[in-house]
């Protein structure tokens, strides 16, 4: 049997790795950590940082794509919003995050959107996409089931959904991160709550009523992450 052996230095460290052969001819490499880097975790948290931001836009221009078509044929596209207990209104459900009602609408859920949403996506992007399924699915459908005969568009819901999340996560886990993350986001975008209310016809106030609820439930099943994960 031979062996060969050769350390190198990693991005993340030095490494040695071991290449033996045995008498039939088969290989096999071993690989081990010696040291770590000391930049390797810095280095690691700036690609994830940069892998979610690019998620982030390419999301964001999909919506303003959106927009543009819609625009351009006079939002004709929002017939296939959310209609109430109507069968072509469940397609709505998963569609009408995408839909909105002019530029101004869109602009005001852009930033609200990248924020929170990049706040979730910073406990991984298998967490981000599974509640923002569950807020779509949930809060979307119970608007379907609940909510005013109208077209209810915009991603306002999910975003509502989002700052559930967050303020209800540092609830349920009580760590200091949480509680700390879920205070900063309720004195910045605290003054929404007063949209969970009918205070306007225009607005779809079930829609972020059930988006909230459905974070609320997010932060509940999703609780046990108490690490950040990998992008």
């Amino acid at each position: 049997m031979s062996t060969v052996q050769a350390e190198v230095d990693g991005r993340c460290g030095r490494w040695r790795g071991y290449g033996r052969t045995d008498p039939l001819g088969y290989s096999r490499v071993i690989t081990e950590r010696l040291t770590y880097g000391n930049n390797c975790h810095q280095e690691r948290a700036v690609e994830s940082m940069k892998s979610n931001l690019y998620w982030m836009l390419g999301l964001v221009l999909l919506v303003w794509l959106v927009e543009i078509v819609n625009l351009s044929m006079e939002y004709r596209l929002n017939e296939w919003g959310i209609l109430p207990r109507s069968s072509r209104g469940l397609a709505g459900i998963p569609v009408s995050p995408f839909l909105h009602g002019g530029i101004g609408h869109v602009i005001s859920n852009t930033s609200g959107f990248v924020l929170l949403g990049s706040v979730v996506m910073i406990r991984g992007r298998m967490l981000f996409l599974q509640l923002s399924l569950l807020i779509v699915l949930l809060g979307g459908g119970l608007t379907w089931a609940l909510g005013r005969s109208a077209h209810h568009v915009g991603a306002s819901g999910l975003i509502f959904g989002y700052f559930g999340y967050l303020l209800a996560r540092g609830w349920y886990e009580r760590t200091l991160s949480s509680i700390v993350i879920a205070l900063v986001i309720l004195v910045i975008y605290g003054g929404v709550l007063w949209n969970l209310l009918p205070t306007d016809t225009q607005i779809s106030w079930e829609g972020h009523v059930f988006g909230f609820l459905a974070g609320i439930l997010g932060a509940r099943l999703f609780r046990s992450r108490q690490k950040e994960e990998p992008s």
